[in-house]
């Protein structure tokens, strides 16, 4: 008679079990340690301009002769020559309809030159933002 009570708690626990409701993610997905919930884009420049994130808002790389290089800390990294003035174009979406933005990202600058832009958002020079670690044409030093 105890196998038969067994056999039935053993049944009625695994019906109780299948009873619970399982949902689908709630959109909260984490990518190489980063929570994506909020993540429009993320460009990894390893090979490619590929967008990370779960919304595809691939990048163009704007020159052919523009070098993927071995780096020792980073591995495979993008890397734009002076001579070529080579650049990446993100889709406008990345930035439409935002009312904050975090951008990160590691730059190895090879010269003091002013003028090298880490990032330029816009089409003019009186609407955009951009930035300039080493200066721009008007003042030296970090720029925003």
């Amino acid at each position: 008679m105890k196998i038969y009570k067994l056999f039935i708690c053993v049944i009625l626990s695994f019906w109780a079990a299948s009873t619970i409701n399982v949902q689908a993610q709630n959109g909260d997905q984490i990518l190489d340690g980063i929570g994506e919930t909020g993540l429009i884009a993320r460009y990894v420049f390893d090979g490619d301009a590929k967008d990370w994130s779960r919304n595809n808002l691939h990048g163009k790389i704007q020159d052919s002769k523009v070098k993927f290089i071995d780096d020792d800390k980073f591995g495979k990294v993008l890397f734009l020559p002076e001579a070529i003035k080579a650049f990446v174009v993100l889709p406008g979406q990345v930035v439409a309809g935002i009312e904050s933005l975090s951008i990160t990202g590691w730059v190895y600058m090879q010269s003091k030159e002013s003028g090298q832009q880490f990032f330029d958002f816009g089409k003019s020079d009186k609407s955009h933002f951009s930035v300039a670690p080493m200066g721009n044409k008007n003042h030296d030093g970090f720029q925003a």
